[in-house]
């Protein structure tokens, strides 16, 4: 593992307690940001592109480096108390 996603991990430990205590919409403004954070970290290992799927937004995550074979699939659990697609294309980025 890389040593700046140890260091986001070692973050949301710290956080987490706090996080467990706030109002529901400030804990997604939060997570939000830390998706952000990682998506800056990452911006250039990546490539982000938005897609609108019919009903939701989306986005395509694609690595820079063309020798980078596969794919993942990431679909958010459907309840929105755990961020918004900043926060996913964060963990998408890495």
């Amino acid at each position: 593992m890389a040593l700046s996603a140890k260091f986001i991990r070692a973050q949301l430990e710290l956080l987490k307690p706090l996080l467990e205590r706030l109002e529901l919409e400030s804990a997604r403004k939060g997570q939000a940001r830390v998706g952000e954070l990682m998506q800056f970290l990452h911006r250039r290992d990546v490539v982000v592109r938005q897609h609108a799927f019919g009903d939701f937004p989306g986005a395509w995550v694609l690595p820079r480096d063309k020798r980078r074979q596969g794919v993942i699939l990431y679909l958010h659990g459907g309840g929105f108390t755990c961020g918004d697609l900043d926060y996913a294309l964060g963990f998408g980025s890495t």
